[in-house]
């Protein structure tokens, strides 16, 4: 399941909507994965499900078609995608134990 949205800032002034926005992109970027408890306790998540959140492309003429279709004019806006993902458990595997020793000269010296 794929859900894109706009993250679409509101302030009284350009400045403050550019740094809203920088803000709120700062912190999807630093936590792009949201799980545990970042995630709605009452809904039933399993312990390895998790969202993705993520910059997604779309073109200029789309973003304008979007906002063609409401009843505001453009604002600056970033589209972003979650994604339900599901961690995989890893089991950790033990290294083989060293077995072989092999002594001689470096690679590319010659032999005596």
């Amino acid at each position: 399941l794929d859900l894109y949205f706009l993250l679409t800032p509101w302030a009284e002034n350009a400045d403050y909507e550019l740094r809203i926005l920088g803000r709120a992109m700062t912190c999807l970027e630093a936590t792009p994965i949201l799980s545990g408890p970042l995630l709605d306790p009452l809904t039933a998540w399993a312990p390895s499900e998790a969202i993705q959140v993520c910059l997604a492309d779309l073109t200029t003429e789309d973003l304008m078609r979007t906002f063609d279709s409401l009843p505001i004019d453009y604002q600056l806006s970033v589209l972003y995608v979650a994604r339900v993902v599901t961690l995989a458990e890893r089991t950790a595997t033990p290294d083989t134990p060293v077995t072989t020793f092999a002594t001689g000269t470096k690679p590319g010296a010659e032999a005596p």
